[in-house]
């Protein structure tokens, strides 16, 4: 398949965005386990429930991502992801 360079750097310019975007989505994934690791971890989850009027961390975007991070089918249908991939469905349904 023949790639103009105009075509390229169009490409090139969306694939750093993403990129950025997706460090981004990361840096908050990490910001937010290392919270919930202070608070006890999987004991904590386990028990967890999203106080009213808490102010939204993540975009309905960076929700959806996060879900497709943490599912289950990526990660051989571990309890944990399970766990996760339905507090982030009830956080995306509270938005």
């Amino acid at each position: 398949m023949l790639v103009t360079s105009k075509k390229y750097n169009s490409l090139r310019i969306q694939f750093y965005a993403l990129s950025g975007a997706f460090s981004d989505i990361m840096n908050k994934y990490n910001l937010l386990v290392m919270r919930i690791n202070k608070l006890g971890g999987e004991d904590f989850l386990r028990g967890a429930k999203i106080p009213e009027n808490t102010p939204q961390i993540f975009s309905q975007e960076e929700i959806k991502r996060l879900i497709l991070l943490c599912h289950p089918d990526k990660h051989g249908g571990k309890e944990m992801s399970h766990e996760i991939t339905k507090k982030l469905l009830l956080l995306r349904d509270q938005s």
